[in-house]
């Protein structure tokens, strides 16, 4: 899983989160499977509670995730492929502090 974050502006991210996912069966890899979702997040200016770069780095990722992880589900759903479970997982974990 890769995060990205672009623009710049004083108010808003435009966060990245592209994930791979590899299906095998019986040691066989039967699926590759790549996705990327893209989020916009604004603060209101006078309602700012949390730094947008922090923000940007640890929240927006996590919320993201579950839209990720569904559309590997439903990938292997549609394409008629057995359909494995994609745990939920703590997404901050896996980017640790600077």
């Amino acid at each position: 899983m890769r995060v990205g974050a672009g623009d710049e502006h004083p108010d808003r991210r435009i966060v990245f989160l592209k994930g791979k996912f590899i299906k095998r069966d019986a040691g066989k890899i039967v699926a590759v499977l790549v996705a990327e979702y893209v989020g916009m997040f604004r603060i209101h200016p006078e309602m700012q509670n949390m730094d947008l770069d922090q923000f940007s780095t640890k929240n927006a990722p996590a919320i993201l995730f579950p839209y990720l992880r569904q559309t590997f589900h439903e990938m292997l759903l549609h394409g008629g492929l057995p359909v494995s479970v994609i745990p939920p997982l703590n997404v901050n974990l896996l980017f640790p502090e600077e």
